[in-house]
């Protein structure tokens, strides 16, 4: 896989800023968000950004066991720049 191709997988970069506002989160509130369309596609891009360690995935010890995911500080990293292209564009919509 490119070391960006990921980025440009549905919901990715939602996944991503949505992690940054809320700091962490389980499976079942991220899909909430409906960022993407199945659980399955869900899967597949948290497995994405977990490979390039873009987010983390620990396993609280409940009863059941959840899964929670935030971001590493490269993912922290990466949802700034993100956020701070969004405003470059936005404000060169306003212009």
């Amino acid at each position: 896989m490119s070391s960006i191709r990921f980025l440009f997988y549905k919901g990715v970069i939602e996944i991503l800023l949505f992690l940054n506002e809320v700091k962490k989160a389980n499976h079942s509130d991220i899909y909430k968000k409906r960022f993407v369309s199945s659980r399955e596609s869900l899967s597949t891009a948290l497995k994405a950004l977990e490979k390039v360690k873009l987010i983390k995935r620990k396993v609280v010890e409940t009863r059941p066991p959840r899964t929670e995911y935030s971001l590493t500080p490269s993912g922290q990293k990466l949802a700034r720049l993100v956020l701070e292209i969004k405003s470059l564009i936005e404000s060169s919509h306003s212009e």
